[in-house]
């Protein structure tokens, strides 16, 4: 399901400078397993699980 389905409220624009900007050119992180913590951190969103939570 696309973005755009999922969030029909939001411009449709926003989804396509999404994909041409950030999403095509990294495609290897989308292929690459990265744990979910590090998406939180850079949105900016509590962690919820503890396994989610880094080290310090």
């Amino acid at each position: 399901m696309k973005y755009e389905e999922w969030f029909p409220e939001i411009n449709s624009d926003v989804f396509k400078d999404l994909r041409e900007k950030i999403l095509i050119p990294n495609s290897n992180f989308v292929q690459d397993c990265h744990p979910i913590k590090y998406l939180l951190r850079e949105v900016g969103i509590e962690p919820f699980f503890f396994s989610d939570f880094f080290e310090e």
